[in-house]
């Protein structure tokens, strides 16, 4: 025995106003004719009265997400836009905090070396800055030079010799006072340097490999580049579901 068709439709009437206004306006007799002709037509009252629960559920939730914005293009197209500059300025802000941080012991050397206006010397094993156990292990290295910038103290190598940086870095401690800058000898070697003016006209440097902090960065941005891309899918997800057709019952 089904349901008398009056009290289904008086329900269903009620349900609708679960419904956004304007969708109400729009799309209301439509799905009261639909919901009528199927019941008339089913053989199955508790499968349809199932089916109708379901589909009055997820049509309303689906409906006011929609009038909530999210599913509409304009408003998924700013927030990527947004959220995608927040990650960028996360990179950026990131790669500033590990390239700060390598300047950090190499500005330490530079000062004490300073502050002993230079009497202080550098000495012990030389460290060779172009193997990868110290690429790798984060050790700075100082030399002292000469007003001319030639290299005459140091206690690290580059290829046997003392490390010799180009000659304009001299030029720019010499007018500054400090400097630091990212020195790359060869192509697999980069580091962060850091020089300044010694009080009798020579100039110390101190320099840490930055192929720890590089790849510590890297694997953070494949971390956010993984965050946008999930960005997107979900982005696109809610602009599709608020595309979905609307169930007629």
């Amino acid at each position: 025995m089904k349901i008398p068709e009056q009290w289904l439709m008086r329900a269903y009437g009620a349900a609708l106003e679960l419904y956004p206004a304007a969708f109400r306006a729009k799309y209301g007799v439509q799905m009261m004719d639909a919901v009528r002709l199927g019941h008339r037509a089913s053989t199955n009252e508790f499968q349809f009265l199932a089916n109708l629960a379901w589909d009055t559920v997820w049509a309303c939730l689906r409906e006011h997400w929609r009038e909530a914005s999210p599913a509409r293009p304009g408003y998924a197209m700013a927030f990527a836009a947004f959220f995608t500059g927040m990650l960028l300025t996360v990179a950026v802000s990131y790669q500033q905090v590990l390239r700060v941080g390598a300047d950090r012991q190499p500005r330490r050397l530079v000062e004490a070396i300073r502050s002993a206006q230079g009497q202080v010397e550098v000495e012990g094993p030389r460290m060779e800055i172009a193997s990868a156990e110290w690429l790798e292990a984060g050790r700075a290295f100082a030399v002292i030079y000469d007003g001319s910038g030639r290299a005459v103290a140091g206690d690290a190598t580059l290829h046997g010799a003392l490390p010799q940086p180009p000659r304009g870095i001299f030029g720019v401690l010499r007018e500054r006072g400090w400097d630091h800058v990212t020195w790359q000898p060869e192509p697999s070697i980069r580091v962060a340097l850091v020089g300044a003016r010694l009080a009798d006209g020579g100039y110390v440097l101190a320099g840490q490999s930055l192929t720890r902090s590089e790849r510590q960065d890297a694997r953070f941005h494949d971390l956010l580049l993984w965050i946008w891309l999930g960005m997107v899918v979900t982005a696109v997800g809610i602009v599709l579901l608020g595309r979905l057709p609307v169930p007629n019952g």
